[in-house]
């Protein structure tokens, strides 16, 4: 029959891995060459194992056939359980009472249903070093904090059937196992009124485990700013392990964390930021690295969390300029040659200690100058430090800009285009039509 399945979501999403919703919205697209053709019945199956829904079994909920043209319904099964996979799928039949096949198997996951589920705390850094952007625009006359590294080491008892991390970082973080960041989202979480709720993100772990493990997290400002009435910047994590033996383990945000400063320091989101890269810590976030020094964290207060069901910021494209002219003695801009979100990597070798300074704008003058005024106060100013160990490259991770042009000063050789590119940053939402 040619009518079927193309594809399923729940909660708009493809296999979520942190509902929090008890009652989903299950839908499915219909996909058919011949004309005026459509629904007239649909069946789910939901189940606990793939085997399971392999077999046509919905242990969990079955709908039987149910006379409809929606291609979605709600669920109204077995009460779901936190932190548990379900798989499901869907069959369908013509106005003819023809039949289709079952859909491809999918698949969603709980995540924490009630307050209680969350064990982790929330930590900050205890000792963090402040700094005061320049400039009268109104959210950058208030104290603003330097990046702070957390870290924690931790053993697996058995083998490992699957992993999640449950983070939530206010206002930016990145996360990093093994030396290795988790995933490719930026600027995350996404922004709500933080004195109500946090929103949260999961990521699958699972491939990044071994028998002795680090985690690690670095928090920036992001929105979570003094004059908006919030404290420190800080972050609450909870990894669940799952054994194939059935048993679980948490690893959880508390006091056992150790803290740091880092090479990444001033961060805002019109500031800009600033990274020493003299100041980089080898192997930070590997097991085996000597955390002696680091500061034990302080246990904070926190936001209610929220599953950050939406997509997420990530680099989408990336632009090469267009042009590169010099306007003065070591001074250079590059012309990318269209307006964009995001920021720009960097190539460059020099001695150490050298700082490079990119200024972001929009337009220039006649002169070939940046015209900064459609920026207000807001600096848009990112500085690199070499830290002078050969070729290196640099990317602002806590900041975004709009911009087309951006001047480079301070560089120890006359650059090219071939040593800048633009990264194009923006919610990746799906292309539809």
């Amino acid at each position: 029959m040619n009518f079927y399945i193309a594809s399923t979501k729940v909660n708009y999403s493809i296999n979520p891995l942190a509902l929090k919703d008890t009652r989903p919205r299950l839908s499915w697209v219909v996909e058919t060459s011949e004309r005026r053709k459509k629904q007239s019945a649909y069946r789910v199956l939901v189940s606990s194992s793939q085997q399971l829904i392999e077999q046509d079994e919905g242990n969990i909920w079955d709908t039987h056939k149910i006379e409809s043209e929606d291609n979605y319904c709600y669920y109204s099964g077995e009460e779901l359980e936190s932190f548990k996979r379900y798989y499901w799928k869907v069959k369908i039949w013509d106005e003819k009472g023809e039949e289709s096949s079952w859909s491809k198997v999918s698949f969603f996951e709980t995540g924490p249903l009630s307050k209680s589920d969350w064990k982790a705390k929330w930590i900050t850094k205890r000792d963090l070093k402040t700094f005061y952007s320049a400039g009268d625009f109104s959210t950058e006359k208030f104290k603003h904090y330097h990046a702070a590294y957390f870290r924690k080491t931790f053993e697996i008892k058995n083998e490992v059937q699957s992993a999640r991390a449950y983070i939530s970082g206010l206002g930016f973080y990145e996360l990093y196992l093994n030396g290795e960041k988790v995933g490719n989202n930026v600027l995350d979480p996404g922004q709500s009124e933080y004195s109500k709720e946090a929103l949260f993100n999961v990521y699958n772990i699972t491939s990044f485990i071994t028998e002795q493990n680090c985690v690690g997290v670095i928090l920036g400002n992001g929105r979570h700013l003094e004059q908006f009435g919030y404290s420190k910047p800080k972050l609450i994590i909870q990894i669940l392990l799952e054994y194939v033996n059935g048993e679980k383990e948490y690893i959880l945000s508390d006091e056992s964390w150790g803290s740091s400063h880092g090479p990444l320091q001033e961060n805002g989101i019109y500031y800009g930021e600033k990274y020493d890269g003299t100041l980089e810590i080898p192997g930070w976030c590997t097991y085996h690295f000597d955390a002696s020094n680091w500061e034990e964290v302080e246990v904070t207060e926190g936001s209610n969390l929220r599953y950050q069901n939406m997509p997420p910021i990530r680099v989408t494209k990336i632009l090469k300029p267009l042009k590169m002219y010099t306007l003065k003695p070591g001074v250079f801009v590059y012309d990318f040659g269209q307006n964009f979100t995001g920021w720009v990597k960097i190539n460059v070798s020099g001695p150490k200690g050298t700082q490079l300074k990119l200024r972001h704008s929009e337009l220039v003058n006649e002169d070939g100058s940046l015209k900064n005024n459609t920026l207000r106060k807001a600096e848009a100013t990112d500085i690199y430090i070499l830290k002078g160990e050969g070729k290196e490259s640099y990317e602002p991770r806590f900041t975004y800009h709009g911009f087309r042009y951006v001047e480079v000063s301070g560089s120890p050789f006359v650059p090219t285009i071939d040593n800048i590119e633009g990264r194009f940053v923006h919610s990746d939402v799906e292309k539809v039509g």
